[in-house]
């Protein structure tokens, strides 16, 4: 499968937080860009900022050079490269044993578009003529509510722990397990279809039907990153988004158009990241992105 997309629009905004938690990742865009990065430092803990630009800072050091767009994403590469993500903040804990990031990936595959996550930071697909056509579903402990039929979709919006998560990267020491990530290979792709990498500070400033609305009105991609930054340009949290639309696929009968679905498997490996550097120059890191 060759997939190819529109120049994509990303933008970052503190909001009315006091710190900018959220980071993002590739700064500079093109119609050429690979993969797309989104980590919302975890609240509640210290120094997430850290781990938010931690973790996109690993995922630009394995992945720049080894993958291009059009690439396969294989199982192994982003498992290394997810470990890799582990070990530098592993190696970095010195800033702090809790702080901790979500994680939202996208790829452009030989074998569809590539989605990883952890936590509740979002992927959405949107079509035209049917809306969402597929969500990334949040480790939550609302979504987990949901799911064993606790509380209704209705009563999740507002639960009074509707922020608690279930998986995110954090420091993981010798004697606990990786969060595991979810994999959604989407082989169900069309010309025109509009994918989201969000964190919560953009879906929870916008009610779900006009966000449809906004992504699948007959105008320019800027235009929709535009009004959509507008919106969310003083919400409550940080709010980051990467918009990306499939401008062409072509099949060549190499895939059935089924999506796939899969958790990530890494097991307790402690490999030094050669980042011990690196704590140094992320806060030039996040003043670049967010300046």
């Amino acid at each position: 499968m060759r997939i190819g997309i529109c120049m994509p629009y990303g933008f970052s905004q503190q909001g009315r937080r006091e710190g900018q938690q959220d980071c993002m990742y590739p700064e500079t865009l093109s119609e050429t860009t690979p993969f797309f990065v989104v980590c919302d430092g975890v609240g509640g803990r210290r120094n997430g900022e850290i781990a938010s630009g931690l973790v996109c800072e690993a995922f630009s050091r394995v992945l720049n050079g080894q993958f291009c767009q059009g690439d396969e994403m294989t199982k192994s590469l982003f498992e290394n490269t997810l470990q890799y993500a582990y070990n530098m903040l592993y190696d970095n804990r010195s800033a702090g044993l809790d702080m901790a990031t979500t994680l939202a990936f996208l790829a452009i595959s030989s074998e569809g578009i590539f989605i990883a996550h952890l936590g509740d930071t979002r992927v959405y697909q949107f079509r035209r003529g049917e809306g969402i056509v597929f969500m990334t579903e949040d480790h939550s402990l609302v979504r987990s509510m949901v799911n064993e039929k606790k509380i209704t979709e209705e009563e999740a919006l507002t639960h009074h722990k509707r922020n608690m998560i279930t998986r995110c990267m954090r420091v993981v020491t010798h004697d606990e397990e990786y969060d595991q990530a979810t994999i959604d290979i989407i082989r169900n792709v069309r010309e025109g279809d509009v994918f989201l990498v969000c964190t919560d500070g953009v879906y929870g400033e916008i009610k779900e039907t006009e966000l449809v609305k906004l992504l699948l009105e007959n105008e320019c991609l800027e235009a929709k990153a535009n009004r959509l930054a507008n919106i969310t340009r003083y919400g409550n949290d940080n709010n980051t988004a990467f918009l990306i639309e499939v401008k062409r696929v072509e099949n060549d009968g190499g895939c059935d158009g089924r999506n796939v679905s899969y958790e990530t498997g890494l097991r307790q490996e402690r490999l030094r990241s050669g980042s011990y550097d690196v704590i140094s120059n992320i806060g030039n890191f996040l003043r670049r992105i967010f300046s």
